[in-house]
């Protein structure tokens, strides 16, 4: 299962430009690698790209909105969070 985010502040990277993002269902696998990683935007952006595909380098210049905002709630829903309160559901 994969789902398809719009993002209100599209980008141009190396010629390229990102109006959306595809994420896949993560596995344990994915939220696994996160374990070792410091920081919470460090985190954030790893497992976006491991979910997207897209190198960190493309995923760091997603707009700080967009990942707050558009991506969050959805890797929160992920993960069995409330995306407002962070509390399981």
């Amino acid at each position: 299962m994969s789902i398809t985010l719009q993002l209100t502040k599209p980008f141009e990277f190396l010629g390229q430009e990102y109006t959306e993002l595809d994420l896949r269902e993560p596995k344990m696998r994915d939220v696994k690698q996160l374990d070792s990683i410091k920081g919470e935007a460090a985190k954030a952006i790893k497992f976006v790209a491991v979910l997207s595909g897209l190198p960190e380098v493309v995923i760091e210049q997603i707009s700080a909105y967009d990942m707050a905002i558009v991506i969050a709630p959805v890797l929160a829903g992920y993960m069995g969070e409330s995306p407002a309160t962070g509390e399981q559901v």
